[in-house]
């Protein structure tokens, strides 16, 4: 377990770089592709929806998805 000091310095990285760096030695470079490649398809599927304000693609992906977590816990 961390104690606070561990976890304020590990979230105090100098540059963005550094913590691209430590995602991508942490992550598992196919799983990121496979995510892309959905995120995309994804994307193209609701291209067609419009909610009259002007929400970003990614927004409107981003309710449904955190709409799907919430179903996914409550079934749990």
């Amino acid at each position: 377990m961390m104690d606070s000091t561990m976890t304020t310095s590990r979230f105090d990285m100098s540059t963005p770089s550094d913590l691209i760096r430590e995602i991508s030695e942490n992550i598992d470079d196919y799983e990121v592709f496979q995510f892309i490649t959905s995120y995309n398809a994804l994307l193209e599927q609701i291209s067609e929806v419009d909610d009259g304000l002007g929400t970003s693609k990614h927004d409107l992906l981003m309710i449904y998805m955190y709409h799907m977590m919430g179903e996914a816990q409550n079934v749990n």
